[in-house]
């Protein structure tokens, strides 16, 4: 039985909006070969990420613009690990970027130590050319390199650039699912 039947959230005309999954795999080794450049982080390059991100989560559900405080407070977090984070270059222009995170405290309560595969995004142009896989094979061996045991991430399940399909056939697998509903109100 779904939580929508046990807590009868369509029967009080509750819709389902957006469906975010967490999703998780071991560190075992992955070959992905880019036809583009997979370099680490380059903090020289930040601005350049942030446009990326901004073109390509242009059209995700709930995305907004980030401006450049907004991306300098979020690379700055203490979770986030520019260290195990991959940019990706056809040429020198950037085209992907793979921004990532590890929460120390949560291994108490998972008894795991998650590297997260905190946000990655591939500009439209260059999709479906193994950009994204390459860049997720890269941040799983630096999260093994870095003493960790799983990766994890979370995506849209409805996501129209076939995220959640990218991520199947990697090896990622369902953890846990947060479903957001809405009501029209008169």
């Amino acid at each position: 039985t779904s939580r929508h039947t046990r807590f009868g959230f369509k029967s009080r005309g509750l819709g389902d909006v957006y469906k975010r999954q967490e999703l998780i795999r071991d560190l075992s080794p992955l070959e992905r070969l880019a036809p583009v450049e997979i370099r680490r982080w380059d903090p020289d390059r930040a601005e350049a990420a942030r446009r990326a991100h901004n073109a390509a989560f242009a059209d995700h559900w709930g995305s907004t613009v980030i401006n450049a405080a907004s991306w300098g407070a979020w690379t700055g977090m203490a979770s986030t690990r520019l260290d195990l984070s991959w940019m990706a270059f056809d040429g020198e222009g950037l085209v992907g970027y793979c921004m990532n995170s590890f929460f120390p405290d949560d291994e108490a309560t998972s008894g795991r130590r998650d590297g997260w595969i905190g946000t990655l995004g591939v500009l439209a142009s260059h999709r479906e050319q193994g950009i994204g896989s390459a860049m997720i094979a890269r941040s799983i061996e630096s999260f093994r390199d870095a003493g960790l045991t799983h990766a994890v991430l979370g995506v849209d399940s409805a996501n129209q650039t076939g995220a959640h399909g990218l991520y199947a056939g990697l090896g990622f697998e369902l953890m846990s699912e947060l479903v957001s509903h809405e009501i029209q109100l008169a």
